[in-house]
């Protein structure tokens, strides 16, 4: 069973300067790869998937990796990154980066709406492709798939149990 446990995007990088400032963020990096590790184990976890790509962790710069990646490493278990990357994503039809943004510009410019949000919106309709590609990749290992949420991040969820999280209604 792999359970995917949802954050912050932020919470999902190291960095050499996250690294520098330590365990001091009691509600940071450190913490969230510390409950990863807890759970992993307590579930007995085969795998660790996570809602990014290794393209995106390299964006973050040298040394940059992903708290996900080395904890798996760390526990000898599989990792799996699910989201596809910007070759996967124009595949897919989706408009990634500085694409979107041109976007949401140009048709900003013909509507005279603000341009942030119809990118936000733009992002959020993209989430049915993106989550297709997670689930089939998932499948592909074999494995059932149940959702949690990180309990600090839970209040951003309307979860329809105390154990699945759900996306709220945009």
């Amino acid at each position: 069973m792999i359970h995917i446990i949802g954050t912050s995007h932020s919470l999902q990088v190291w960095t050499p300067a996250r690294r520098a400032r330590g365990a001091d963020q009691p509600n940071g990096i450190w913490a969230f790869g510390s409950y990863l590790d807890e759970v992993a184990v307590a579930v007995k976890a085969d795998m660790i998937a996570e809602e990014a790509n290794a393209e995106w962790i390299d964006r973050h710069g040298p040394n940059a990796s992903s708290v996900a990646e080395g904890v798996a490493t760390d526990l000898d278990i599989d990792h799996l990154f699910c989201d596809p990357d910007t070759i996967e994503r124009r595949a897919l039809g989706l408009n990634t980066g500085r694409e979107l943004d041109a976007h949401a510009q140009a048709v900003a410019r013909t509507t005279g709406e603000e341009w942030t949000d119809i990118r936000a919106r733009q992002i959020r309709n993209q989430f049915a492709v993106r989550e297709a590609v997670w689930i089939e990749r998932l499948q592909s290992r074999g494995l059932s798939i149940r959702t949690q949420c990180w309990p600090p991040f839970r209040a951003q969820y309307q979860p329809p149990d105390a154990g699945v999280c759900s996306r709220p209604a945009a």
